[in-house]
């Protein structure tokens, strides 16, 4: 069975000793940080991890910083300060928005260019010898209901698609064209294929009803999916979304579910999904930092035994590691795969 663990840019960053403010600075700082941290993880952590890719990395805030949001830092991490739709016509704000040249969306692709430049300067030696280092294309979206939550507020946008469900679908036709625009753009930078797909997460959607999700999250996913030609789609949401699980394979028709939180129950997501999507998750980020090691362990053999045998099926975290994890506490999850996996679990249970 597979392990890769969710460590994001908040986990290895105090490792480092570096802030997000120094760490955006300037690209070869960047650069370097994702150099020196990618090795770190790959000969200190035990996972299935392979290669080494580089790229901007301007956190979940860079789209809606791209559609016009001021930026600030709360406790040494980025958020968006305030939407900017407070009223419907604020709404026009958003169809000047260029986020090829706007905000970080802008300085992602003022990096990708810089960064192609100093990729070349590095060598990456491992203990166990020399790896490639790749320069990603930049593609991605957190989604286009999760930016709209963004620039017009949480508890206003579910208030919106109760009293103003209009009003909701201007703003998200709106987004997902200015999503789609931007992400060509970094496909033809990269020099990738029309049909390239694309990585797509939404989890603000988690919030949503079934038919609320069909009314003002499906159709929208649809076209990201079709402007990218994506042939096996795929999607992160990794609130509870338990309520959605049956939406997701018959309608949205996703092939993986990249990331599913702790919260979903793991015994409806192996019924309906078990087999038939690729998927990625496992126990609670709190229990993978507070430990001990046992207790996470035997939550990891409740997944474990759930999905063994299912097939496609990758032993993870339920979503994204804590800041300040043991690494002892990390390396369980290996260790949980090693002891109860495949015939080991079988062998358990005689």
């Amino acid at each position: 069975m597979p392990v890769r663990l969710g460590i994001g840019t908040r986990f290895w960053l105090p490792i480092l000793g570096m802030s997000f403010e120094e760490y955006w600075s300037s690209p070869r700082k960047m650069l370097e940080a994702q150099l020196v941290a990618s090795k770190w993880i790959m000969e200190n952590i035990r996972d299935d991890r392979y290669g080494i890719t580089v790229s901007p990395d301007f956190q979940n805030v860079r789209e809606a910083s791209g559609l016009g949001c001021e930026l600030t830092f709360r406790e040494g991490f980025p958020w968006i300060k305030e939407p900017i739709i407070r009223i419907p016509p604020d709404v026009q704000k958003l169809k000047g928005a260029d986020m090829t040249k706007l905000g970080l969306t802008g300085r992602i692709v003022e990096y990708m260019a810089h960064m192609r430049d100093l990729i070349g300067e590095w060598r990456m030696v491992l203990e166990d010898g020399p790896i490639e280092i790749d320069l990603g294309s930049g593609m991605g979206t957190d989604g286009p209901l999760t930016n709209v939550s963004w620039i017009r507020g949480a508890r206003n946008l579910l208030s919106d698609i109760i009293t103003n469900p209009q009003l909701v679908h201007e703003m998200m036709d709106l987004v997902t064209e200015k999503i789609i625009d931007y992400n060509h753009h970094l496909r033809e930078m990269a020099g990738i294929p029309k049909d390239c797909g694309m990585g797509l997460a939404d989890d603000f959607a988690a919030y949503l009803s079934p038919d609320q999700y069909r009314e003002f999250a499906l159709p929208y996913h649809h076209r990201i999916y079709e402007a990218f030609g994506t042939k096996e789609r795929g999607i992160h949401l990794c609130g509870k979304i338990d309520h959605l699980l049956e939406l997701l394979v018959r309608e949205e028709r996703i092939h993986s579910l990249d990331g599913f939180g702790w919260v979903t129950s793991p015994t409806i997501l192996a019924k309906v999904m078990g087999g038939k999507v690729l998927l990625y998750g496992g126990p609670s980020p709190s229990l993978i930092l507070e430990g001990p090691e046992e207790r996470i362990i035997n939550s990891c053999r409740e997944y474990i035994e759930l999905f063994d045998g299912l097939g496609g099926y990758a032993l993870g975290d339920g979503y994204n590691i804590a800041p300040g994890t043991p690494l002892s506490h990390l390396n369980s999850l290996m260790a949980a795969a090693e002891r109860y996996a495949s015939h080991d679990l079988d062998e358990s249970k005689r």
